[in-house]
């Protein structure tokens, strides 16, 4: 009886400490046997799926999830090589050896080879889309494709971007090590210096997001421009200089460095909180993506671990299953004061915007502005320094627009 009691008295103790601490869960093993040499920027989730590239002492692993890291499954058929990176554009999943562009059109069950006009090159770690136009950083300089990359054209043969991003009808670019800000307004032909407000830094990535532009980099922490890139501003303390890579959903930024720590703000970079317990120290961070419930952080060398996403953010994906159809859902509470939260789903993967206007139909706020996969999503719109009045919300996709308001009352 005193055994009984004693592992009932445990079970209790451990179920109660589970409850009321957060922690991130390293999920399984992607690879049988031997040790992983490092997870790559092969980071990807696409329509429920997350991908995960990288090298182990058995070689190379490209693996699977549908299930937010619960169980992975190989998803290698046709690549012999570690993946360097992997994008999304249109139906296709695209995928850069170190010697050849690959592509899928089933979710990395089965790849092809996809280098028609890419010159001789050494990988690409840069893939980046908007649309149908993609454009990939390799050593042999900047290629573009207008057809998912079915098709490229060089159109710089100087320089290798480590990393892209898009903003409007500028592209921009970092150069690898100690790389610095470059755009390029002419589809990568030409590129001109960017000054980020600081000169001892080192890009390691770009993303765009809410309408803003984020640069994570090595001593000079994260610089936002909410102006297409002309003025820059430090949006994390001097204790977090040290950024490898970020995730942005409307006014929640997940960080993460090169020593394993994970910072989140939840106030578009106002103040910061360190998320790191339970993820081991000295690894450096990959990438973020969020699953079904949860949030996943890639370890470079320590797998793949995951955290609810309710304990971290406020945008969240709430039903799992996929919809068939575009929706805008009526915010609620409506009136509301001073947060309101608005529902949408969208039933195929694609750039997605969520802006509010006022009634001169002058923007307001961007909630949402990037490339989504299918899901039912929420978010909130946080109004503490807007006045009161009637405001009206847009979500956009590439086959769907659908406009709805909602009333402040403060």
């Amino acid at each position: 009886m005193y055994r009984i009691n004693f592992l009932f008295i445990f079970i209790i103790s451990f179920l109660s400490f589970s409850l009321t601490h957060s922690q991130w869960v390293q999920t399984p093993n992607l690879v049988t046997g031997g040790n992983m040499n490092g997870i790559t920027s092969a980071f990807i989730e696409v329509n429920g799926k997350i991908l995960v590239g990288g090298e182990s002492t058995f070689g190379p692993f490209l693996c699977a999830t549908t299930n937010s890291g619960t169980s992975w499954v190989t998803s290698f058929n046709g690549i012999g090589a570690p993946v360097l990176s992997i994008a999304a554009s249109g139906n296709r999943l695209l995928a850069s050896s170190a010697t050849t562009m690959y592509a899928s059109t089933d979710t990395g069950r089965t790849w092809t080879n996809s280098s028609s006009g890419l010159a001789s090159f050494t990988g690409a770690y840069a893939i980046v889309s908007f649309g149908n136009t993609v454009f990939a950083g390799t050593t042999a300089g900047t290629y573009m494709s207008t057809n998912n990359g079915q098709q490229w054209t060089q159109r710089d043969a100087s320089t290798w971007y480590w990393t892209l991003g898009i903003f409007g009808s500028t592209l921009f670019g970092a150069t690898g090590n100690f790389g610095k800000m470059f755009s390029s307004t002419d589809d990568g032909m030409t590129w001109n210096s960017v000054s980020i407000g600081v000169t001892d830094y080192n890009v390691s990535q770009i993303i765009v997001a809410g309408g803003n532009i984020y640069c994570a980099t090595s001593w000079a922490g994260i610089r936002m421009s909410s102006d297409g890139g002309t003025n820059w501003s430090k949006i994390t303390p001097d204790s977090l200089n040290n950024i490898y890579t970020v995730r942005v959903n409307g006014s929640d930024i997940l960080a993460g460095s090169d020593n394993g720590r994970v910072w989140v703000s939840n106030n578009s970079g106002q103040s910061w909180t360190n998320i790191s317990a339970d993820i081991p120290s000295g690894n450096v961070i990959k990438g973020f993506v969020y699953s079904g419930n949860y949030a996943l952080v890639a370890v470079r060398q320590n797998r793949v671990w995951r955290r609810p996403l309710s304990e971290i953010t406020s945008v969240s994906e709430i039903k799992s299953s996929l919809p068939t159809k575009f929706s805008l859902e009526q915010n609620f509470p409506n009136p509301f004061n001073p947060t309101t939260n608005i529902g949408f789903q969208i039933s195929e993967y694609g750039f997605v915007s969520l802006k509010v206007f006022d009634v001169l139909g002058k923007e307001v706020s961007t909630l949402v502005n990037e490339n989504l996969s299918a899901g039912k999503f929420s978010v909130d719109w946080n109004t503490e320094n807007i006045p009161s009045g009637m405001y009206f919300y847009k979500l956009t996709t590439n086959n769907f627009s659908l406009t709805k308001k909602m009333l402040l009352a403060k």
